[in-house]
């Protein structure tokens, strides 16, 4: 795997931007996959210390993680991306709200979330790794797993205080995720 980023950030009274861009890649024994992952958040400054926000990412992962519990037994297995088994893509839009509250030190984050996932790895149905015939060849786990999409979107509440002397942080997320494969 290799990896490059660059960001620069601008700000004009009272809107601030952030944009970046991640080149990534990750090369097999047969192919190397390279991608660019645009980030870029917005922001702009409300009156009463009030900030509205919104950000896109893309992102690339290049090791899947399948999960088996059709055993009663919960087995997690980590594989790589390959030549056919290609990395997992998602696109993720938010939007939110801040509120300072400069004299008790609080700032108030209230942000929702949309993801788009494609490339999202899971076990075939019926799916076996083992082989009880000793003339039979090994199994490629690559043959065992469909691709497919999915989605994830919520709301998350983040209260912090940084001043004082206590600080810390307290933070709830409400969120569904969907896969659909075939």
């Amino acid at each position: 795997e290799f990896a490059a980023y660059a960001e620069d950030n601008y700000t004009h009274q009272k809107f601030s931007f952030n944009a970046g861009i991640r080149l990534s890649g990750m090369t097999t024994r047969a192919r190397t996959y390279l991608f660019a992952e645009p980030r870029l958040t917005a922001g702009y400054s409300l009156p009463q210390n009030w900030v509205l926000k919104a950000s896109y990412s893309r992102t690339n992962q290049f090791v899947h993680l399948l999960t088996n519990t059709g055993t009663g037994l919960s087995t997690d297995l980590w594989v790589p991306a390959t030549e056919r088994v290609p990395p997992q893509q998602a696109d993720q839009l938010a939007i939110g709200l801040i509120k300072a509250f400069p004299k008790a030190g609080l700032n108030l984050t209230i942000e929702s979330y949309r993801k788009w996932m494609r490339g999202s790895v899971a076990y075939k149905e019926g799916a076996t790794f083992l082989s009880f015939d000793e003339g039979a060849k090994p199994l490629q786990w690559e043959d065992n797993v469909t691709t497919g999409r999915g989605w994830s979107y919520g709301t998350e509440v983040l209260l912090q205080k940084n001043k004082g002397r206590l600080t810390g942080w307290i933070g709830y997320t409400l969120s569904w995720t969907v896969h659909q494969f075939d």
